[in-house]
C-alpha cells in the first residue's frame, strides 16, 4: 500500500469504514463523470468564460483518485504495483498495439 492509499485508509477507518465494493465502483463512475464534465467546461466547445481555471479540474481528479484508492484498498491491491504492471504492459516490445 502506498502513502496515498494509507492516507485514504486512515480517513476511511475514522469515518465508518469502506462502502460495499459495488458502491465504490459506482462512486468511481460518478467521479469520472464529474471529471469529464469539468474537462469539457475547460476545453470543450462550450467553454466557461474564465477558461483555464484548473482548480475545479484538480479537485475532480483528486475525488476520482480517492475513489480508486478506496476500491484498491478494499480489494488489497497496491496501486503502485498495479501502475507498474500497466507501464510494463505498454512498454513491452511484444505488444502489437502500436507501431
Amino acid at each position: 500500500m502506498n502513502e496515498a492509499q494509507r492516507k485514504v485508509d486512515t480517513w476511511i477507518q475514522q469515518h465508518g469504514g469502506y462502502w460495499d465494493r459495488k458502491d465504490i465502483a459506482l462512486k468511481i463512475s460518478e467521479e469520472y463523470g464529474e471529471l469529464i464534465k469539468e474537462f469539457n467546461r475547460l476545453f470543450g466547445p462550450q467553454r466557461k468564460k474564465a477558461s483555464g481555471d484548473m482548480a475545479k479540474l484538480t479537485l475532480e481528479l483528486g475525488d476520482l483518485l480517492f475513489a480508486i484508492a478506496c476500491l484498491a484498498n478494499s480489494n488489497s491491491i497496491n496501486l503502485d504495483a498495479a501502475l507498474e504492471k500497466s507501464i510494463e504492459k505498454y512498454s513491452s516490445p511484444t505488444t502489437d498495439r502500436y507501431e
